[in-house]
């Protein structure tokens, strides 16, 4: 990738141009199509219904990795509240201070949602499934 910013060949994950896309002049190009059809928002939450546009994402996505199915999740609330307990699976979560509160929150769910006969055998600091924030000095 190469980001505006610091001009060497990296993935920044401290931008929300992970991948570099944001000057990419095809996906530029391509873009006033899909607003007019689509407009600036998708407007739909994944949790109430499946809009065609997902599903038409998904399935080339599906195609393109040759996997056997994909899912979009189109907001940072979403990826939060479903990826984070997922990959807790009963784990303990370190996470800084300072972080997104929808970081947080999908680390309560990932808590909620490890067995309580688990949690019953573990005392409190020992438990698998805890949001520990870390302490980060403020300057």
């Amino acid at each position: 990738m190469h980001d505006r910013l610091i001009p060497v060949t990296h993935v920044v994950f401290a931008s929300c141009n992970y991948l570099g896309f944001d000057l990419d002049r095809e996906i530029i190009d391509a873009a006033p199509a899909y607003l007019d059809a689509w407009g600036t928002h998708p407007s739909w939450s994944r949790l109430l219904g499946s809009p065609v546009l997902y599903e038409q994402i998904e399935a080339r996505l599906t195609a393109l990795l040759g996997c056997e199915d994909a899912l979009v999740l189109p907001t940072i609330t979403h990826i939060h509240m479903s990826v984070i307990p997922l990959l807790a699976a009963g784990g303990t979560i370190f996470m800084d201070a300072r972080a997104h509160k929808t970081i947080y929150d999908g680390c309560q769910l990932a808590r909620a949602a490890r067995p309580s006969s688990a949690s019953a055998s573990r005392t409190p600091t020992t438990s698998t499934s805890c949001c520990a924030r870390t302490a980060t000095a403020r300057a």
